[in-house]
């Protein structure tokens, strides 16, 4: 495994960067092998979003995680491991379980790779997001100057709600997600610690009136953290969500709650700052490009009963 991890670090260092070491493979890992008899790996993980945690929003409740080692063996080699990732569901899962329309399998792959683009259509896979960068300090245009910008305080809380609710309610038509019965309790718990433990929450105001919201953070990658493996250490800005009431889109409200979060963000931090955002949302694609964000991954996606066709 480490003649693979390290033709896999050389070869993701050519492509890009800013890409960190690859992952190892959770134990134990699927083996599969090309037909010239070279192996590959591909670990699985398993993580459930129960209907009391705000990532239930917007992920289906079982997650597989697919993290596959190739080495330098491109197209061919995951090819070989989403087929040993197929059969390794066809034996070890129950069948009801893979087949759950709640559930799905994802794996995240540089961006820049697109040689083995092929291999993960074929198997079921569409690429449905991307996690991007932006480098500290990249100029990101200017913002509206008929709004006011702020950091929310909990007295907020009832217009913060109600956009996350508005921009949840668009999000889940473009990934066709599911929206959960409890989702404004979520919501509600979710800013309410996001403003009082981050303080890093900004509100955008016209006449007085609440018409976008940007929820931000801060985030190390370090070892154990949940961005160990997707960025270079260090300590990192994200931008969780932006939201922007319809009627206010189109109007520098969005612009103008980036550029505020980036000079804040900017001022704590060493690295950047990151995002996800959709890549079938006709606004994210255009808008986050503009402001200084480049994918580094892709996050690929399949139904489990997909794989096993």
């Amino acid at each position: 495994m480490e003649h693979l991890a390290d033709a896999q670090a050389r070869l993701w260092a050519e492509l890009d960067p800013a890409l960190p070491v690859p992952a190892a493979p959770s134990d134990p890992p699927v083996t599969a092998r090309l037909p010239d008899g070279t192996p590959v790996r591909c670990g699985v993980y398993r993580a459930r979003y129960d209907a009391d945690t705000v990532q239930s929003l917007w992920m289906p409740r079982v997650v597989w995680e697919a993290t596959p080692l190739l080495g330098d063996t491109g197209e061919a080699g995951m090819a070989a491991a989403l087929e040993g990732l197929r059969r390794w569901f066809d034996t070890d899962v129950a069948a009801e379980e893979s087949r759950d329309a709640d559930t799905s399998v994802e794996l995240y792959w540089p961006s820049r790779d697109v040689d083995v683009a092929p291999a993960l259509f074929r198997h079921g896979f569409v690429p449905t997001s991307v996690l991007a960068v932006r480098a500290p300090g990249a100029a990101s245009g200017a913002g509206s100057h008929d709004v006011t910008v702020r950091r929310a305080t909990l007295s907020d809380l009832d217009e913060l709600v109600a956009l996350q609710d508005v921009e949840l309610r668009y999000s889940l038509r473009v990934i066709g997600g599911t929206m959960r019965d409890n989702a404004a309790e979520l919501i509600t718990t979710s800013m309410r610690r996001s403003v009082y433990f981050s303080g890093r929450v900004l509100l955008a105001e016209s006449g007085g009136v609440a018409v976008g919201a940007a929820d931000c953070g801060v985030a190390r990658a370090a070892e154990g953290t949940w961005i160990q493996h997707r960025l270079p250490a260090g300590q990192w800005g994200y931008i969780g969500t932006l939201s922007v009431l319809p009627e206010a889109r189109g109007t520098g409200v969005g612009s103008a709650l980036v550029d505020a979060a980036h000079r804040m963000l900017d001022a704590d931090t060493e690295r950047g700052t990151f995002l996800f955002y959709d890549l079938a949302n006709p606004l994210s694609t255009v808008f986050w490009p503009r402001k200084g964000y480049r994918p580094l991954w892709t996050k690929w996606v399949c139904k489990p009963a997909a794989l096993l066709r």
